[in-house]
């Protein structure tokens, strides 16, 4: 019994919900702890269950589920989460070993990070999955009962994979990572593969944030996932806080001062200074240089005296 599955009973099994998982014997099973999941039963289907457990000495999860779909207006899963309330987060976490417990897995098997508004099945969300053939997809819901949709696959075919989502508000970034040293998270180099704005994550509001597995199908498939983080991102402010109040609205009436006035009014005196200095030009004080004639009337006695002798 070895290297099998044995997260449910089988046609062919003698156990009944045994906690095992992927690749590895039976009797490395022990020491692993339960993680409750919550099974979402939605859509055509209601195949929604499963199972998780959580390696305590690395924190590796492995976790089964089954379900119809993440898709159309109702989703059909297996769901681990948190509940979280902060506006920025980044999740970060290693995918692989999705299979089938007793088939081959569903190429749109689907199992990956999932930020959801709440558990209902028909809420609004964004996912980043590894599926079983079609890649790494990025698919959301934008509002509650709305039309699921698919923004896009790369890297078809890919059987493990490091997914990141950072979340900004109500604005969604997806990333695949490339691990350059084996073992070594920080070696990998991130690529952004999409970006999207979901409307329903209102500010202040709770919503949940987690790993999601969904077989598409009846039957359950099973999936490992290390390295899970889910992290506050710490913004830096968008610009240095300034001393100055701001400017007030031209269309208000304010007693605030402007920011930086063109030219103040000032009491002090102006760069020159008026001069107390006598003018140049002085008004003269002195005489003038034609002074008007003051000069006596003559008193020279004329050459000719008048005649004073006696008519003839």
């Amino acid at each position: 019994m070895n290297q099998r599955s044995l997260f449910h009973p089988g046609w062919d099994s003698e156990k009944t919900d045994v906690a095992y998982y992927v690749n590895r014997a039976e009797d490395d099973a022990s020491g692993l702890q339960i993680e409750p999941t919550t099974p979402i039963a939605g859509g055509y289907n209601f195949y929604g269950s499963g199972i998780a457990f959580e390696n305590p000495a690395d924190g590796t999860k492995y976790i089964s589920g089954a379900g119809g779909d993440i898709w159309n207006q109702a989703d059909d899963f297996n769901y681990w989460s948190e509940s979280e309330s902060d506006a920025h987060r980044n999740v970060i976490v290693r995918a692989s070993g999705l299979s089938g417990m007793y088939y081959s897995a569903n190429g749109w098997a689907k199992t990956g990070i999932m930020i959801r508004s709440n558990l209902d099945a028909n809420s609004a969300h964004y996912s980043l999955f590894l599926t079983g053939s079609q890649g790494i997809c990025f698919q959301g819901r934008k509002s509650t009962n709305a039309w699921s949709d698919h923004w896009g696959c790369v890297n078809a075919g890919t059987k493990a994979a490091w997914l990141k989502v950072e979340k900004r508000g109500d604005v969604f970034t997806s990333f695949s990572g490339n691990q350059a040293v084996v073992g070594d998270p920080s070696s990998i180099t991130w690529t952004q593969i999409h970006t999207v704005k979901i409307p329903a994550f209102l500010p202040g509001l709770p919503y949940q944030v987690g790993l999601a597995v969904s077989s598409a199908n009846y039957y359950p498939v099973e999936a490992t996932f290390a390295n899970y983080e889910s992290q506050l991102a710490t913004l830096p402010p968008t610009f240095a806080p300034t001393p100055f109040p701001t400017r007030a609205p031209t269309n208000s009436p304010t007693s605030a001062p402007s920011r930086l006035p063109t030219a103040k009014p000032t009491t002090a005196p102006s760069t020159v200074k008026p001069t107390t200095s006598k003018p140049t030009l002085k008004p003269t004080s002195a005489k003038p240089t034609l002074k008007p004639t003051t000069a006596k009337p003559s008193t020279a006695k004329p050459t000719a005296k008048p005649t004073t002798g006696k008519p003839v």
